[in-house]
């Protein structure tokens, strides 16, 4: 079972992020984002999650730290 929902109901979350990484914050994580947030963390900007990704790890490596 996938942890990854989809629907009509935009996120907080994914607004926040998107106003961190300076992606327009309409709360719906899509290719846009996705290569926002690769850009910002410094990994290949392809608007894809590829497994394994380098923007997940990057990712989980930075909230870990206290530094996204």
């Amino acid at each position: 079972s996938s942890a990854w929902k989809t629907g009509r109901g935009s996120s907080q979350m994914v607004r926040a992020i998107q106003s961190k990484v300076g992606a327009n914050a309409d709360g719906y994580f899509g290719p846009n984002t996705c290569k926002a947030l690769q850009r910002y963390l410094g990994t290949e900007a392809d608007g894809v999650i590829s497994k394994p990704s380098q923007m997940v790890k990057e990712l989980q490596r930075r909230l870990n730290s206290g530094t996204f």
